[in-house]
């Protein structure tokens, strides 16, 4: 008993002795960690939004690549043809019909 009046006599002295704290240095801290709060959620947002334009560019990027395959396999496409066409016509001109 006389050991958790001590404990509770320790702990009231600890209390009285402690500056309070007033309203206004409450509201300060208050508003700090709002502060804090909001520049955090900010610069998560930043994050996002580099990270979207990160993968818009990528899938653009992406994009170029395909159409110019595309191209090349059309155009390898039509030399080929042109090429068949061309022997073709060759030898339809040493055939005697």
């Amino acid at each position: 008993m006389v050991v958790l009046f001590g404990a509770a006599l320790g702990i009231n002295i600890a209390v009285a002795v402690a500056p309070a704290k007033s309203d206004e240095q409450l509201e300060e801290e208050r508003l700090a960690k709002v502060a804090a709060k909001e520049e955090k959620e900010r610069q998560d947002e930043l994050k996002r939004e580099e990270a979207r334009l990160k993968a818009q560019k990528e899938a653009e990027e992406e994009q170029k690549q395909i159409i110019a395959e595309a191209k090349r396999k059309v155009a390898e496409k039509k030399a080929k043809d042109a090429a068949k066409a061309k022997k073709k016509k060759i030898i339809q001109r040493e055939a005697p019909f």
